[in-house]
């Protein structure tokens, strides 16, 4: 296989992944649409759920966590550290970066049309 022949592949690997990624996105915001119908259905009628054929839709309540933005995490941190007499703007911005994640650097390809 030449270069040539792989470069004209990745080309079009690249514009199928962009067409997908729309398609996606427009599926996401579809599904949204449709579950919000069905739960305002459910709450209406004051069901537990609805069965369709094989399928059981029920509503359920869960906990899921939320970052926000960083000045709301700096204020959270914050707030422990004064709890426990801690506080200090070095120590918050090291627990911060230490919560991202170790960052390491990783060679890519960088695709840009002429």
């Amino acid at each position: 296989m030449d270069i040539h022949s792989c470069v004209e592949e990745l080309d079009g690997l690249v514009s199928e992944i962009k067409q997908l990624q729309g398609r996606l996105r427009f599926l996401k915001k579809r599904k949204v649409v449709c579950e919000g119908f069905v739960e305002e259905y459910i709450k209406a009628h004051n069901h537990p759920g609805i069965r369709y054929k094989d399928i059981v839709i029920t509503h359920q309540v869960r906990k899921r966590r939320y970052k926000g933005t960083q000045q709301a995490q700096h204020d959270r941190v914050m707030g422990v550290l004064e709890k426990y007499n801690m506080a200090n703007d070095a120590i918050i911005r090291e627990l911060l970066d230490a919560s991202k994640g170790v960052q390491e650097e990783k060679e890519v390809l960088n695709f840009t049309k002429t």
